[in-house]
């Protein structure tokens, strides 16, 4: 029942990272702590069902998802105060040019 119960859960929390990347970019880093909750239940089900090569899988992306957090909140976050435009910085932008035409 709790095997059952942590890929539901993970399978949940995938979901609303893959729809916050695709349709609310604004969320940024949201997505990423959703990516990381999901790599989490997965692994702890891979670890309890002793399935090895989902295990690596999951650890790989919860190291990518806390490194993607550290660049926002941690020690390596991006300085506010320096210029800088991420692929989200120029969308969110183009969208605002574009509401400001209408």
């Amino acid at each position: 029942m709790l095997n059952n119960i942590l890929q539901w859960a993970g399978t949940t929390a995938l979901i609303v990272m893959y729809i916050l990347m695709s349709f609310f970019p604004e969320l940024h880093p949201w997505n990423i702590v959703a990516g990381c909750i999901g790599g989490i239940l997965y692994f702890t089900w891979s670890f309890r069902t002793a399935n090895r090569p989902q295990m690596i899988v999951n650890m790989a992306g919860i190291l990518v998802c806390l490194a993607g957090l550290m660049r926002v909140w941690g020690p390596m976050a991006i300085d506010p105060e320096v210029p800088h435009q991420s692929g989200i910085d120029r969308e969110i932008e183009c969208r605002r040019m574009l509401n400001m035409e209408d």
